[in-house]
């Protein structure tokens, strides 16, 4: 039986690899998130404004969750990590 192993991420793993890939690789993972919601629409509401509409709705509903999750958790996004970048960065 194969076990796989768990591993932990070091906090200026993310700040890395968007170093290394570039920002071209956070607008692609945008870019996929719209298709994924346009593809998601019935056909017959396939229609650019209402959209933009749901997209823009979704937005503002994650950002107030996010901000939820910072201050339910005592996040702090601006925290110096290890490698001494913020978190933000």
């Amino acid at each position: 039986m194969m076990t796989s192993e768990v591993r932990a991420y070091e906090p200026g793993d993310f700040q890395t690899m968007i170093r290394e890939m570039g920002p071209s690789f956070l607008d692609s993972s945008l870019r996929q998130s719209l298709w994924m919601i346009w593809m998601a629409l019935p056909e017959g509401k396939r229609e650019i404004e209402s959209f933009k509409k749901i997209v823009r709705d979704r937005y503002e509903r994650i950002l107030s969750e996010m901000e939820d999750d910072i201050e339910l958790f005592e996040i702090d996004p601006f925290k110096e990590t290890e490698a001494g970048s913020t978190e933000s960065e």
